[in-house]
């Protein structure tokens, strides 16, 4: 019954739009296409209610309607963003915003600046997008928009989400108490209490009624879902979702009305096919995931696709899956540190080897929240989180493996070319010597020796000069790239300044660091025996 009903207001839509088109009236053809983006508001028909809504913008100029104009670029931003054509949704709501200021009415200011807290969470910047969503909520409140508080609910929600806290907390701030079930499991995994959560659910979701949400609310319950069950281990779930949205596979999940977007499809077929343990498809669709949050700059989402396709590669377990896995959690370790995402950074950590034998002679560092424990012999020193730590943490994880500076910097290594001017035994010695060097350099810093420091840096300069003039001879990639000497120079202050810290709060462990921790184009941490 339902899909009739669709079906027939589909029918009558289409019927209003070839009679408007036929009266030739430009203003009323853009009330009637608008209208019927109501009726086809649903991801699957986000391609034609793009075009739709640029045929809408189109009108509204010709007749000089700004009212239509703000219309059709609401809906051009909404499909725009379902699409993953995020650049072109920021110009659209430039546009927007202008026009909205033109008018200078609340209502359109209030959608203006809740789509910029949209973006913002979407890209990371969380104290920004508060202040935004707060913003929109006040000129809401001051224009009687009706829907306010679910607006504002929603975006304190998947904010709270990206950051690792409980969303069902940001929603009750402004009232809103009928959440559903599922919605409130979601928000206690995102904060990280799994058994709170698990509890809600003891037998699964398989009772759980999911056909109830139709139209633009569908996507971002599915893909809710599907954390869910995930989490839970819910194979029946993970397959029903799977089914859903594969056909969505390369598109964005959009909160109706853009009040959030939660990163690309493709994560959410990744994590079903994680829970029915279908690796290679789980591999496939991650390395999707890692690839479209990160060209639209989803810098949450990319953080946690990139574990997640660790999880995946670890299961798996082919040649070189465990190398790659690794260098996927240090840059999801160290964008969650930096973006204060406090329980993925946890989560991440669990992930790596454990030394718990950290008695007298072997530190170690894990998440707690917002700070860092490190543990020596009895003590525990908490420390305030930097990207320094998450760096040193994976160091101290992993002990006598070198970890090059890239991926401590969260970044990807670039393949090294062939020298032409260099031979190997020349490549060889310059490398060798350049890691004696580094090391040196750290022996100098941590004694305090200046002039050794400068005298040893002055060498290491001039063989790095060298390098460059020999390879650019001939015009080709060198072999020590620019980014892998950036991230040596990045990579040695914020760790260093960890030690500096570490140093302060904890003299000892600080020394044993200072001594045993080994930064420069790779990286390790050598303690004594």
């Amino acid at each position: 019954m339902i899909a009739e009903d669709a079906e027939d207001r589909r029918g009558r839509s289409d019927q209003a739009v070839e009679v408007a088109r036929a009266a030739g009236d430009a203003g009323l053809l853009a009330e009637v296409l608008s209208a019927r983006l109501y009726v086809r508001w649903a991801p699957e028909a986000a391609a034609q209610r793009l075009a739709t809504s640029t045929e809408i913008i189109e009108l509204a100029v010709r007749t000089g309607d700004v009212r239509r104009e703000l219309d059709g670029r609401m809906w051009r931003l909404i499909a725009l963003l379902e699409v993953g054509r995020v650049g072109e949704a920021e110009a659209e709501l430039d546009r927007y915003e202008r026009l909205a200021e033109r008018l200078d009415q609340p209502e359109f200011l209030f959608f203006a600046r809740s789509r910029r807290a949209t973006l913002a969470t979407l890209r990371g910047r969380f104290d920004d997008a508060e202040r935004l969503a707060r913003a929109a909520y006040e000129l809401a409140l001051k224009a009687g928009v009706p829907d306010a508080v679910n607006v504002f609910g929603a975006q304190f929600g998947m904010l709270a989400a990206a950051r690792g806290r409980n969303p069902t907390d940001a929603i009750h701030e402004v009232a809103v108490d009928d959440v559903p079930l599922v919605i409130r499991a979601y928000g206690l995994f995102a904060a990280g209490r799994r058994e709170e959560a698990s509890a809600l659910f003891p037998a699964g979701l398989g009772g759980i009624d999911i056909d109830w949400v139709r139209g633009p609310a569908r996507s971002i319950y599915l893909a809710t879902v599907a954390e869910v069950g995930y989490q839970l281990g819910d194979a029946d779930t993970a397959r029903w979702v799977r089914d859903q949205l594969t056909s969505q596979a390369d598109q964005f999940i959009v909160a109706a009305g853009a009040v959030g977007c939660a990163g690309a499809v493709s994560r959410v077929l990744g994590l079903c096919a994680l829970t029915l343990e279908e690796i290679d498809d789980a591999v496939r669709w991650l390395r999707r995931a890692v690839a479209d949050n990160r060209r639209i700059g989803a810098a949450p989402f990319l953080a946690r696709a990139q574990a997640e396709l660790a999880i995946a590669l670890r299961r798996r377990s082919r040649a070189g899956d465990a190398q790659e896995a690794r260098q996927l959690l240090a840059e999801a370790a160290s964008a969650a540190a930096e973006l204060g995402m406090s329980v993925l950074t946890r989560e991440i950590a669990s992930l790596q080897p454990v030394h718990t034998a950290a008695g007298p002679d072997r530190p170690w560092l894990r998440q707690d929240g917002e700070t860092w424990l490190l543990t020596w012999g009895e003590r525990t020193t908490r420390l305030q989180s930097s990207k320094g730590l998450a760096q040193l943490a994976l160091l101290l994880a992993n002990p006598g493996q070198e970890i090059t500076a890239v991926e401590l910097a969260g970044g990807v290594p670039a393949p090294s070319a062939p020298d032409p001017i260099l031979d190997q035994t020349a490549k060889r010695a310059y490398r060798r010597r350049l890691a004696e060097l580094d090391e040196a350099l750290d022996r100098a810093a941590a004694r305090g020796d200046a002039a050794a420091a400068n005298d040893l840096a002055a060498e290491r300069a001039a063989l790095l000069a060298e390098l460059k003039r020999a390879a650019g001879l001939a015009g080709r990639s060198r072999g020590f790239s620019d980014e892998a000497e950036r991230a040596r120079v990045n990579v040695t202050r914020t760790i260093r300044q960890a030690l500096d810290r570490i140093l302060l709060a904890d003299p000892e462990a600080g020394r044993h660091l200072l001594g045993s921790v080994h930064t420069g184009i790779r990286c390790r941490y050598q303690p004594d025996g």
